[in-house]
């Protein structure tokens, strides 16, 4: 610190000093000059650095002693005080202002009240900026480069080469995983099981449970990859128009400075890219399109829960068309028989020998009839909709039912069961319905032949001889023959299971492909067995139908018991129960093919549009330094352009109403030079010089 020394007991003494030996030699170009006092007497002379002053009053010693005033030079001005210097580590001589009346100082700085005065000097003021000093790596960024060399291409990095390896990694991914997905789907009868034991709650009237598994999850994947391959197609067409300017030969206005993909509207880009002669660009735009309206929306459809009744609907079609094994436990004689299952005797592992035990099945017999148009039913269209509205009843059954007929389906055959009939008619166990019709032109508005039938169901138990062995290829049982010992029985009560199994499986609904069935599993089942040994027009009639619908229903019965709810015997003795459960809400997650194999086409020509844009960007370079982010960035590439900057003075000064880009694209202004002229860069390695100029 700068310290005083007073001598007050001497008049004539030296003045008070500042001592500055402790001053910082860390800022070199900092100098320390003291300030230039002038005094001037009454008189009007001014003092010089040889004039002793009077002794200071009494009253005016108890004031605070003002800054002395440094000792001039014979030419009149003040010692040059460097803090690097040795000098500067001397005592400066100092000269008290005058107190006499009338004198006056130029400038006086009062020092605090203890007598000491701040030292302003540079030491201080160094101290202090270290003391709050960011860290340096926070203020690298900040300093003056020491690049030296040609610069560097600036790229997006949704184009960097290592953004774009791994957006063609998780397309490849996606479109493995869709396809193997789908393939364990077909082979595997689903992807995998799902029970949900309870309904899920309603928020704001939307579902909230188990299903938004595998409904939400692909739509939020396709969403954020469509997001990341905009991004990416939008980075690429916003760097064609540099590109295009480093071409040595240049290229024309509308590839150039007038080039904006981003101010194009969607549905145009493609066919403007492609206008452009930039096919690459214009099949990105194409698959941003598809990505985002078409794929992210079917996403949602992509994966469906259907019951476990799916894949034994699917056993009962192939047992009634393709001669497939029927399923351990059921033989199919004059009617479809199901039985409790029990443990084998190891004797009959080598399929020569048979095991004969009493035993009682079980099976469902149909009564069926065709319902009259008119009297006991009558079809309608529904008004404003292509719905066919089915309303009748049969036997103190009533029903009413829509269909729709949009689109070109040939065949119709819907299935659907009522079992809320009244209980004070004699048949009140329900009923089982076959709606079919069949447009041969695809035309169901012009469609007036229907067939409607109505079957009531009967659930009974037959005691028998049952004759089984084991399959030796297979090693399972296989029935030889069933001999019934007496009449069949109905079930009194009916299965508890009744209801839910009739309504179940004739409402799931059959996938096609084709487009020209409209109809559920059973009901497509029940039209292609009646059209065994003849056409599909005879198989519409109801004198086929019938008998396929009681022989297919009782199949679907006996399969499903075999299967869901005839629980093991312990013993061959035991008597025979029917206490198995069937889960409703046991779902099987499948992937829908027709989606499937969609998207991974889709998938697979967006990877190879990836690699080409790869190839692009290891091909070509633009003349982007920096990212060309507001007014002064692209203010900064037309610097040093006089012929840009030229065209766009004449445009402001010609174009009264700012539209000047449009002037200039429609020849009002500057005619011909739109469509003739070609810009290129010109020596654009030196940042300094570079520019954009006409060809």
């Amino acid at each position: 610190m700068a310290t005083q020394h007073s001598h007050s007991g001497s008049p004539h003494a030296p003045g008070t000093s500042f001592q500055m030996s402790n001053l910082s030699t860390s800022q070199p170009n900092v100098t320390a000059t003291a300030p230039s006092v002038t005094s001037s007497s009454g008189g009007g002379s001014s003092s010089t650095a040889g004039t002793s002053l009077p002794a200071s009053s009494p009253s005016s010693s108890a004031s605070p002693p003002a800054v002395q005033q440094p000792t001039q030079l014979a030419g009149g001005t003040l010692p040059h005080i460097n803090a690097t210097t040795p000098q500067a580590a001397g005592n400066l001589p100092q000269t008290p202002p005058s107190n006499q009346p009338g004198s006056s100082t130029s400038a006086a700085v009062v020092p605090p009240a203890n007598g000491s005065i701040p030292q302003q000097n540079l030491a201080q003021s160094s101290r202090s900026r270290s003391r709050f000093a960011l860290p340096r790596f926070l203020t690298l960024p900040s300093r003056r480069s020491n690049f030296t060399g040609a610069p560097k291409e600036w790229k997006s990095t949704w184009l960097q080469f290592w953004a774009l390896i791994i957006l063609l990694l998780v397309t490849l991914g996606l479109a493995g995983t869709i396809l193997g997905l789908a393939q364990r789907s077909n082979n595997k009868s689903g992807i995998t099981r799902i029970r949900n034991s309870s309904p899920g709650r309603t928020i704001a009237g939307v579902t909230v449970g188990l299903s938004l598994t595998w409904k939400q999850i692909p739509v939020f994947a396709f969403q954020a990859y469509s997001f990341c391959v905009a991004a990416t197609v939008r980075a690429y067409a916003d760097r064609q128009p540099f590109v295009e300017l480093w071409n040595a030969q240049g290229a024309s206005a509308k590839l150039t400075v007038l080039l904006n993909y981003a101010g194009v509207l969607g549905p145009v880009k493609p066919w403007r890219a492609i206008r452009n002669k930039h096919v690459l660009i214009g099949f990105l735009f194409i698959m941003n399109f598809i990505l985002s309206f078409l794929v992210t929306p079917f996403a949602a459809r992509a994966l469906k829960a259907s019951t476990q009744l799916y894949p034994m609907l699917n056993y009962v079609d192939g047992i009634q068309l393709y001669d497939t094994p029927l399923p351990a436990w059921t033989a199919q004689t004059n009617h479809s028989y199901s039985f409790a299952p029990f443990e084998l005797p190891t004797a009959l592992a080598g399929g020569t020998n048979n095991l004969t035990v009493e035993q009682t099945a079980t099976f469902l017999s149909l009564e069926c009839r065709e319902l009259t148009r008119g009297s006991d039913y009558e079809v309608t269209d529904a008004p404003g909709k292509q719905q066919w509205n089915v309303v009748g009843s049969d036997r103190g059954c009533g029903f009413n039912s829509l269909y729709s007929h949009a689109g070109v389906f040939q065949n119709y055959a819907q299935t659907f069961a009522a079992n809320d009939c009244p209980p004070n008619f004699s048949s009140s166990e329900g009923r089982i319905f076959l709606f079919a019709a069949h447009a041969p032109d695809g035309n169901g508005s012009a469609v007036r032949d229907f067939d409607l039938i109505s079957c009531t169901s009967t659930y009974y138990n037959h005691t028998g001889q049952l004759e089984v062995a084991l399959d030796p290829s297979s090693s399972r049982p296989v029935v030889r023959r069933f001999a019934p010992t007496g009449p069949p029985s109905a079930m009194e009560p009916r299965p508890e299971f009744w209801k839910l199994f009739e309504k179940t499986v004739n409402e799931l609904r059959a996938e096609d492909p084709t487009a020209t069935w409209a109809a559920t599993i059973l009901g497509r089942c029940v039209v292609e067995t009646a059209a065994q040994n003849a056409t599909i027009s005879e198989a519409f009639q109801a004198s086929r139908l019938i008998p396929s619908l009681e022989s297919t229903m009782s199949l679907v019965y006996a399969v499903t018991a075999a299967t869901y709810f005839r629980s093991a015997l312990s013993t061959r003795a035991a008597v025979p129960t029917m206490n198995g459960t069937l889960y409703p809400q046991t779902n099987v997650l499948r992937m829908v093919p027709a989606i499937a194999y969609s998207f991974f086409g889709i998938l697979f020509l967006n990877a190879v549009l990836v690699i080409l844009v790869i190839l692009s960007m290891l091909r070509t370079r633009s003349i982007l330094y920096e990212e060309p982010a507001g007014i002064l960035s692209y203010a900064v590439l037309a610097a040093n352009s006089a012929d840009l900057t030229a065209t766009a003075e004449t445009l402001r000064g010609t174009v009264a109403d700012g539209r000047c880009t449009e002037a200039y694209q429609k020849g009002v202004t500057l005619p011909g030079d739109y469509r003739d002229s070609k810009w290129a860069v010109k020596d654009w390695t030196n940042v300094a010089s570079g520019r954009i100029d006409k060809v």
